[in-house]
């Protein structure tokens, strides 16, 4: 295993030495930070650019002191909050964020040489670094690289149908604001004139509607917005759907693991649709909305094992390593359009040999099939098993670790 990174942490070090400015686009888990600190080894002073207040400590400080590397000046600020100092080097965490505002406080800070982590950089973001670092050099590796090179473990990622025939529940969205807009993607009563238009019926009925609305606004009317709120409402119905079939089949496996689950899942209602209201949201999520104390309190007891899961949503996507009884990984809440955080979820499962992926979709869904299209494009996908398997797994993962 560290001979994979060894090899991957010299070539960085190589490439910063004939670069003013270098992106090192590593899958997670191949040991950026520690590449990125010894790439500046010798510094005098040093910013660090970091994505969450709490990595300061937990990540690079920690890493500091790990690997015996120090300087006389650190500077850490968020990406939000980015101070025009004068240093020696750069280093900017999760650089992918980086946003035209993050970008002009950027060059107001005076350095010589630049690193830049990132597990996948959007093409987009890329084109912005190359603004303020013209000759910025790039080097890579992905899930797939790292594993054939020993850096990581590639986790078993199995993609778990759903049949969206037997999706419970009644589903409930807003789709357009007149009745001008809703007859040309449905069959709806004049009568209703200009009252916002709902739908509502099982869930087949709702996503077909909610699918041509979308494609309305998007090819018709040209409206972009419209069809981005509405494909973050299909999102969220479809997360909502995969919770309803699942709350029959997860919960009693779930608090046998005692610490060994991490599910993605996205908000409290969902959260609420899939323990049936029996558990508090706040007792075992760690979720951006909750209070600081919340969020720790809830971490230190999964670390420990006094938790049988945690709730995520994007929180646990950078920064963290997974206690090591942690060995099962439950996406609940697909990603549709961004590679880097899909990259991000499965390194989390790749610090220990073993780990298992479940990724629940719903079946002839287009967007639910494509993302594990572009899943099995990343790692190695085993073929679709249905939800009682992924149980029998969950429960054997448990007696066996």
């Amino acid at each position: 295993m560290d001979i994979g990174k060894e090899a991957f942490l010299t070539r960085a070090v190589r490439a910063f030495g004939e670069a003013k400015a270098l992106l090192i686009e590593y899958a997670t888990g191949t040991g950026k930070t520690r590449a990125a600190l010894e790439c500046a080894r010798g510094a005098r002073s040093l910013a660090i650019i970091v994505a969450e207040k709490n990595h300061v400590d937990k990540v690079w400080k920690a890493e500091m002191d790990k690997w015996d590397i120090h300087f006389e000046e650190v500077h850490f600020m968020h990406a939000s909050h980015i101070k025009p100092i004068a240093v020696d080097i750069v280093i900017w965490d999760e650089a992918h964020m980086i946003t035209e505002k993050r970008a002009e406080a950027y060059r107001k800070i005076a350095k010589d040489k630049a690193v830049f982590l990132s597990a996948s950089m959007r093409q987009e973001r890329m084109m912005l670094l190359m603004e303020v670092e013209p000759d910025i050099k790039v080097v890579s590796a992905t899930l797939k690289d790292a594993a054939k090179a020993g850096a990581i473990h590639m986790p078993i990622i199995y993609p778990v149908a759903i049949d969206t025939l037997d999706v419970p529940g009644t589903y409930a969205v807003r789709i357009a604001r007149t009745y001008r807009v809703w007859k040309t993607v449905n069959t709806w009563d004049k009568s209703m004139g200009d009252k916002p238009v709902m739908v509502k019926g099982p869930f087949l009925p709702v996503a077909d509607a909610l699918d041509r609305a979308i494609q309305y606004f998007s090819v018709v009317r040209k409206n972009g917005d419209m069809a981005k709120i509405l494909g973050t409402k299909r999102k969220l119905m479809y997360t909502k759907a995969k919770c309803a079939f699942l709350r029959d089949h997860l919960p009693q496996v779930l608090a046998t693991r005692a610490g060994k689950s991490i599910i993605w899942g996205s908000d409290k209602s969902n959260f609420g649709t899939l323990f049936q209201g029996k558990l508090k949201f706040t007792d075992y999520a760690f979720h951006s909305k909750l209070p600081a104390a919340v969020k720790r309190r809830n971490m230190r007891a999964f670390m420990e094992g006094d938790l049988p899961f945690l709730y995520v949503v994007n929180l646990m996507v950078t920064g963290i390593t997974p206690p090591p009884t942690c060995n099962a990984f439950l996406v609940i809440n697909a990603t549709y359009s961004s590679t880097v955080r899909l990259v991000q979820q499965i390194g989390r499962a790749t610090r220990r040999a073993g780990n298992m992926v479940f990724a629940f979709y719903l079946k002839n869904m287009k967007k639910e099939e494509e993302w594990i299209a572009k899943l099995s494009k990343l790692a190695h996908c085993h073929e679709p098993i249905t939800v009682q398997e992924a149980v029998s797994l969950l429960a054997q993962g448990d007696d066996g670790a």
